[in-house]
């Protein structure tokens, strides 16, 4: 039986952008199957009294916040620019459709993530642009509309709480959060380490 970790993501993280770059990687090197987790980060940071690292008032820390994700985008070899307007924007829609997608085509969530960072985060996209959500769903092979609709159900919004409360249990307290074998790893640099762990 093959080994699987879970990915917990929120669109909004920059970090789980670059995570979410590596994983078909971390596959292929370990042999384990990611289980991708649409979460709300927003929720995490408020049940755990936790700050976005851009919002914590720390100038020199923000400056090297963000000398740190271009530089590990530059190591991955993948595109960044920040999406266009207000940041951090709010990813509850974007949380939602994911769930969404999820109850309806498990297989595709890591696709349709990867379409809705390269949109935001590799095109400096606007997140209220709706054709962000409406593209990347076409580029996965998903019902845009049906997601969207979807999205606003009781069934998907209490599905998508639960996620998130279930990364808290866990011990989450921002994104990207992985979990194998009961164990968490926190954060785009600790992947290595979880590949080791992975390997053992």
């Amino acid at each position: 039986m093959s080994k699987t970790f879970e990915f917990y993501f929120d669109i909004v993280s920059p970090y789980s952008y670059l995570a979410a770059t590596q994983i078909a990687g971390l596959e292929k090197r370990t042999g384990a199957a990611c289980n991708w987790k649409p979460f709300f980060l927003g929720g995490v940071m408020q049940a755990t009294g936790n700050k976005p690292p851009l919002m914590n008032n720390v100038p020199p820390k923000v400056q090297w916040l963000m000398r740190d994700v271009q530089d590990w985008a530059d190591y991955y070899g993948v595109k960044l620019g920040f999406p266009s307007g207000q940041f951090p924007f709010n990813s509850l829609k974007y949380e939602r459709v994911l769930t969404a997608a999820a109850k309806e085509k498990p297989e595709a969530v890591p696709k349709l993530a990867l379409e809705l960072y390269e949109r935001l985060w590799g095109r400096s996209g606007k997140p209220e642009d709706p054709a962000v959500i409406t593209g990347a769903c076409e580029a996965a092979g998903l019902d845009a509309a049906k997601l969207l609709a979807a999205a606003e159900t009781p069934e998907i919004k209490d599905r998508l709480k639960a996620v998130t409360d279930e990364a808290i249990k866990a011990g989450a307290f921002g994104a990207p959060t992985f979990i194998y074998n009961g164990r968490l790893f926190w954060g785009n640099d600790r992947m290595c380490i979880l590949e080791k762990a992975l390997l053992k």
